[in-house]
């Protein structure tokens, strides 16, 4: 004979289940009713109440754009230190050290600034420039003030902060406009002293005057070289012609000079009484004799031309050196002062476009509150009925859990301690 012990449970229903939730209703509810007593008492006079404020900022960064100095001037720009922002960098200093701080000097809070960053929440709403601040803190009117107080402290702190740095950029501005005005004064008396030595301007204008009268001179005698090769060749073709005339006695002709000498067809005006006959062998001689004249005078001209080219040349070479030596330093002192009076021309200009920006409250307005903060009469934590409605979920499940321990693995379906255990006809051990 086989002992065979079955230790397991026989199959529960719904009809088990329903009558055992029944039988223990009273346990269930009975825990129910104390979760549920028990989680309000804990939501409503012990958990801490935390109430909620709002508001809305709007963000308007202002972009500092400065106008166009001279081409080819380098200055240290104070208006290149004002970076664009964008929301986001707005975003990120409202919740910073010194704005926290002075909200908590403002409402004499019992706090730090890392604790009240925790109260702050910011939320960044999208494709606007609008910024949504929440803060959570346990008495309401409070939260309010600190949202308040947080939106206005930070508009200020902007405002105040692009007037300090425009007030830095205008002292630094002035700053360097002063030194380069030092600069200037210095080159200026070095170009003073410098001149009272070696005066290029005058040097060079001396020197353009020279070269100019030697060019002259210059023409002149190529215009002399021209007549006398005329004269030259008139002469000859004239002795050509006397051997073919009477010869006329030269005493017996005068000249008359006050015609001058620089005209080929004229400049001396014979005087001689004859008759029509040697009238052609007068106007020969007379021509022949003014030809020689020009060309003695034309020769004697450009020897003097030729003189003074020389004196001029020595003059004009010594200059040269002069300015060879001096010029560049000359020239190298005058570029200074250039440079100093358009930096000083360039910083002057900064100076007033930083005075037009501090006159119409540049940084006013980046940053302004479009939604004043308010504050719900309810706390927005504890959430009195979603922890009470989790206290008897939670509590009806163990109510449940509690019978099916009793009920079914502790005393078994039958509702004894233990399992009536028989023997049926097969000598097997069952459990009923």
């Amino acid at each position: 004979m086989s002992t065979e012990i079955n230790n397991q449970p026989d199959e529960i229903n719904i009809r088990d289940i329903v009558r055992m939730i029944w039988r223990r209703r009273v346990m269930i509810v009975a825990l129910v009713v104390a979760a549920v007593l028990i989680s309000s008492i804990v939501s409503l006079f012990v958990l801490p109440k935390v109430y909620k404020s709002s508001a809305t900022v709007a963000v308007t960064p202002q972009v500092i754009t400065p106008a166009a100095i001279e081409a080819g001037i380098t200055i240290d720009d104070p208006l290149s230190r004002f970076s664009p922002k964008t929301k986001e960098d707005y975003l990120a200093g409202m919740l910073s050290d010194p704005v926290l701080a002075a909200v908590i000097d403002e409402l004499d809070l019992n706090e730090t600034s890392a604790s009240l960053r925790s109260a702050v929440t910011l939320t960044d709403v999208a494709k606007t420039d609008l910024i949504e601040v929440s803060v959570a803190y346990s008495d309401a009117q409070t939260a309010q003030e600190i949202a308040q107080a947080l939106c206005a402290t930070y508009e200020e702190f902007i405002y105040s902060e692009r007037q300090e740095a425009l007030n830095e950029a205008l002292e630094t501005a002035e700053e360097k406009m002063v030194k380069a005005s030092a600069s200037l004064q210095e080159s200026e008396s070095q170009l003073e002293a410098f001149i009272e030595k070696h005066d290029i301007e005058e040097l060079r204008s001396e020197l353009s005057v020279l070269q100019s009268d030697e060019d002259k001179k210059i023409a002149r005698i190529r215009d002399l070289d021209t007549r006398l090769a005329h004269d030259c060749a008139l002469v000859s073709a004239l002795q050509d012609a006397f051997g073919e005339l009477d010869e006329i006695p030269a005493d017996e002709i005068d000249f008359d000079f006050s015609g001058g000498l620089n005209s080929f067809t004229y400049g001396s005006q014979p005087i001689y009484e004859t008759s029509g006959d040697n009238l052609t062998e007068v106007m020969i001689a007379v021509e022949y004799m003014a030809a020689q004249l020009r060309i003695v005078y034309y020769s004697a001209e450009q020897a003097v031309l030729n003189h003074e080219i020389d004196e001029i040349e020595e003059q004009i070479e010594k200059i040269e050196d002069e300015l060879e030596e001096f010029g560049a330093e000359y020239d190298l002192l005058n570029e200074s002062i250039a440079f100093d009076s358009k930096r000083i021309a360039a910083y002057r200009q900064r100076v007033t476009e930083i005075n037009d920006l501090l006159e119409s409250g540049s940084g006013e307005g980046i940053i302004q509150t479009t939604k004043s903060p308010f504050v719900s009469s309810k706390p927005v934590s504890p959430n009195v009925t979603r922890n009470v409605l989790l206290a008897g979920v939670l509590a009806l499940f163990l109510g449940l859990a509690v019978t099916y321990f009793l009920d079914v693995i502790w005393v078994g379906p039958t509702g004894t301690a233990g399992a009536d255990v028989k023997e049926d006809d097969e000598g097997s051990i069952s459990a009923e």
